[in-house]
């Protein structure tokens, strides 16, 4: 159904992916869990999702200048066509973490654990029937661009509705910016080294080797992380939010961290 090749043009276009949906919204997204009210979480909300917007339309730039005046760059030749789906998948990416955020926020854990798995199913299908039908990696990207879309078609309808019933002017947006400024300035670059280190990685096995051995890489690392990401997401999420609430109530997350851990 799917070559090597295949899975290594797909790892490298989700390395990349990785890279910028994870500093698309600033980190602004954090905040959203730990703001206590309501109007807060919505503005710091509407941040997000203002930065995610403008960080995916100068991406596009990028991969555009790229595109027409360093083609022959080997990330650039690698991934060829698909390159230019990044910016889009870029923001599908960052909306659906800012929203599934905001759920999070309202402890709504029930819709963003359904939207999870309407998301891997959908991710799931789609790469099956289109690996079948097509060839080459586009099952695995348009399937995995498809997921996305899935979630934040699942979010938002809910999210939506109260970020229009909050009061939000440009004057209350710019106050929360700068109010968790910290999130962007602390978190960014460490979620960029994290990222970049993956990315690095896919870049510099393609270049040196083959877009074959990457694939390879990044079957064996996905088939072995896969259980500790479905976990860690979900423990994250929870203890995010629940620690947020200990720390204000009790001034403290050790109840809640031995708690998680003997779990």
């Amino acid at each position: 159904m799917y070559s090597p090749e295949d899975f290594g043009i797909f790892g490298l276009f989700m390395a990349v992916v990785g890279f910028t949906s994870a500093i698309s919204c600033g980190r602004y997204e954090l905040a959203i869990v730990i703001s206590g009210e309501d109007d807060p979480a919505a503005r710091l909300t509407i941040v997000s999702l203002a930065l995610c917007t403008l960080f995916s339309a100068l991406l596009a730039f990028v991969v555009a200048t790229l595109w027409f005046f360093s083609p022959e760059l080997s990330m650039v030749d690698t991934l060829g066509g698909w390159i230019w789906l990044i910016p889009g998948t870029t923001w599908l990416a960052g909306v659906g973490t800012a929203l599934t955020y905001y759920q999070i926020h309202y402890d709504r854990y029930g819709t963003v654990s359904q939207a999870n798995a309407i998301r891997g199913l959908t991710l799931s299908v789609t790469q099956v029937i289109l690996g079948s039908i097509t060839r080459g990696p586009l099952g695995l990207i348009i399937g995995s661009i498809s997921a996305f879309v899935a979630l934040v078609a699942r979010l938002a309808p809910a999210s939506l509705a109260r970020l229009k019933a909050a009061r939000s002017d440009r004057h209350q947006l710019h106050y929360a910016a700068r109010r968790y400024s910290g999130f962007p300035k602390l978190n960014v670059p460490s979620i960029g080294v994290n990222t970049g280190t993956t990315l690095f990685i896919a870049a510099t096995v393609s270049a040196i080797f083959s877009a074959a051995t990457l694939g390879m890489y990044t079957l064996v690392q996905r088939i072995m992380g896969a259980p500790a990401s479905i976990a860690g997401t979900s423990v994250g999420q929870v203890f995010m939010k629940a620690g947020t609430v200990d720390l204000r109530d009790r001034g403290s997350l050790r109840s809640l961290y031995d708690a998680t851990v003997v779990r």
